[in-house]
C-alpha cells in the first residue's frame, strides 16, 4: 500500500486496541504470552500453523513467521497487517532464503518487519536488520539468527504498533524466490567418492569435510537413520 492510506490509521490510546496474532512456529507461542501482558485485546490468536481465511475486525494484525497467505480482502484498510519476515528486504522475498543467500555467496543476511500489502513481501518496511554471513554458517545458522532478530523486532515494535501506525518506507525493487524443492545431494568427483568409501568403516569411522572451520561427518544413510 502507498502513503495515501496514512490518515486512515487511528491512534488507539482511547481504548484497548484489538489485535490478531498468527504464527507457524513454537517461538510464536512464547511471543503470544508476552503480547498478552501488553495493553491490548487479542481477538484472534493462531499459533498451530492452521490456514485461516476469516478474521474478526481488529486494529492491528501480526503475522509472525506465519506461512499461509492472508486474503486480499484484508488489505482494504491500509497498514493494519504487519509481517515479520525471516530475510532482508527488499533483496530477498519469498522462501528458502537462507539457502539462496549461501548459494549466491552473499556477504550478509537479515530479517525485516514490514507492513503487508496484496503482493508477497512488498509492503512498506519498518526496519531491516542485516548481519554478516560467516564462512562456517549453515542455512540453519542463518535461520536461527534471523529468528533471533525477529524476536527482538517484535518486542521493540509491538508496543508502538498497538498505538497506531509507525513510520515506514516503500520498498525498492527486489528479488522474489518461489517455494521449490532443494537438491540436497552433493555431487562428488569419482576420486572423491572413492575416498569417502575408502575411509568409511561404519559405525566408527567416517569421511570428514572441513568447511569454514567446521567439520562435517559423512555418515551412510542407513547408519544415520
Amino acid at each position: 500500500m502507498n502513503g495515501t492510506g496514512h490518515s486512515l490509521i487511528p491512534n488507539f490510546m482511547s481504548s484497548l486496541p484489538k489485535v490478531i496474532f498468527l504464527s507457524s512456529t513454537p517461538a510464536g507461542k512464547k511471543l503470544l504470552v508476552w503480547l498478552k501482558e501488553l495493553p491490548c485485546q487479542i481477538v484472534l490468536a493462531e499459533t498451530d500453523d492452521r490456514k485461516l481465511t476469516a478474521f474478526p475486525p481488529c486494529d492491528v494484525a501480526f503475522g509472525y513467521l506465519y506461512t499461509h497467505r492472508i486474503p486480499e480482502s484484508e488489505f482494504v484498510v491500509p497498514y493494519r497487517w504487519v509481517n515479520f519476515h525471516p530475510g532482508p528486504l527488499p533483496e530477498m522475498r519469498g522462501r528458502n532464503l537462507a539457502y539462496h543467500a549461501i548459494m549466491q555467496g552473499r556477504p550478509t543476511f537479515g530479517a525485516t518487519i514490514h507492513y503487508m500489502d496484496r503482493a508477497f513481501d512488498t509492503g512498506e518496511i519498518i526496519e531491516t536488520v542485516h548481519f554478516p554471513i560467516e564462512p562456517g554458517h549453515t542455512a540453519g545458522d542463518l535461520v536461527h539468527l534471523s529468528h533471533k532478530v525477529l524476536q527482538s523486532l517484535f518486542k521493540k515494535y509491538a508496543p508502538l504498533l498497538l498505538r497506531g501506525k509507525i513510520p515506514s518506507a516503500p520498498q525498492a525493487a527486489g528479488q522474489y524466490y518461489k517455494k521449490e524443492s532443494i537438491k540436497d545431494e552433493v555431487d562428488l568427483t569419482e576420486a572423491q567418492a572413492r575416498l569417502v568409501r575408502a575411509v568409511t568403516v561404519a559405525p566408527r569411522f567416517h569421511a570428514k569435510v572441513s568447511i569454514g572451520g567446521r567439520i562435517y561427518n559423512l555418515v551412510p544413510e542407513e547408519i544415520r537413520a
